[in-house]
């Protein structure tokens, strides 16, 4: 049973279209949902793997090596990107991981929902030196990484074994980080230090006015303050495929909801057709994140 997985893993391997190597990818026991795409010239090979729905992996990508890889839905792994070691990675929904990114993981590497990292060999390495311990060389050490919610890590960042980035930070490009980030913080630097709070760059914004900047010719979609149950049965006899809602939804009815709807208020999402994936998939790149209900 093992090398039949084994042979079906190593089909899905080569270059062939996607949908077929969706397919022996499937048979050798990995978890792929729907609307996966997977390049032709990824590889992936790890004792465990699994991807949830609308999730994408590039051109190129090397996923190696690793006892278990779990990916979310919405995440986005960009093209030349290595992922490689012998033991876990987990990588939440919503997240971006750029062109030439490398994720080295000896140890486990955690990244949390809603994290993006830049690109153009931005690292993650659990290990470091590589000292003869048998002559006494103690200075080689094995960490894991673990990257909370809503972190943004820049292009050509290096973090190193046995950090922990707190929520909503902000790494900026170039910084090499040795130790724990701070939530709600901008680090910058080789090392990185505390430049400033992350809050201290908020602004007030109108919700409404960014949203139907964002909709502009967009079509089959309604934006609305308040939802009531009357008024979402009016929508989907008016053909309305993806309803947004500022501020308030009526209980009872949103996870049965036969149409997408978006809740800017809590950041939930019921995506129930195409045109809601499509433009849950928009709203990733700066715009919004959302959280399935």
């Amino acid at each position: 049973m093992k090398t039949t997985k084994k042979i079906f893993r190593r089909i899905g391997n080569l270059g062939i279209p996607s949908s077929i190597k969706r397919g022996f990818y499937k048979r050798c026991g990995y978890k792929i949902g729907k609307g996966v795409k997977i390049h032709r010239t990824a590889r992936i090979s790890a004792e465990n793997f699994s991807i949830q729905d609308h999730s994408e992996i590039g051109e190129d990508v090397l996923i190696i090596g690793l006892k278990k890889v779990k990916i979310g839905e919405f995440t986005t792994i960009s093209r030349k990107v290595s992922i490689e070691g012998d033991s876990n990675v987990e990588i939440g929904d919503n997240c971006f991981i750029g062109i030439n990114s490398i994720i080295n993981a000896r140890a486990p590497v955690k990244i949390s929902d809603n994290v993006a990292l830049g690109g153009y060999y931005t690292q993650i390495w659990t290990h470091s030196t590589w000292p003869e311990e048998i002559q006494g060389f103690t200075l080689n050490k094995i960490r894991r990484v673990n990257i909370k919610k809503n972190v943004y890590i820049g292009a050509g960042s290096i973090i190193l074994p046995g950090v922990d980035i707190l929520e909503n930070s902000i790494i900026g490009a170039g910084s090499i980080v040795t130790k724990k980030v701070d939530k709600n913080s901008l680090y910058f630097g080789s090392p990185a230090k505390k430049i400033s709070n992350v809050s201290k760059y908020k602004k007030k914004i109108d919700k409404e006015k960014l949203v139907k900047d964002f909709f502009i010719g967009k079509k089959e979609y309604a934006l609305v303050n308040n939802l009531s149950k009357k008024d979402y049965e009016r929508m989907i006899d008016a053909g309305i495929k993806v309803i947004l809602v500022l501020n308030r939804i009526e209980k009872g009815f949103m996870k049965k909801s036969k149409i997408s709807i978006f809740d800017f208020k809590n950041n939930n999402v019921v995506v129930k057709n195409k045109e809601g994936v499509e433009i849950r998939k928009e709203m990733n790149d700066f715009f919004a994140r959302f959280k399935k209900v």
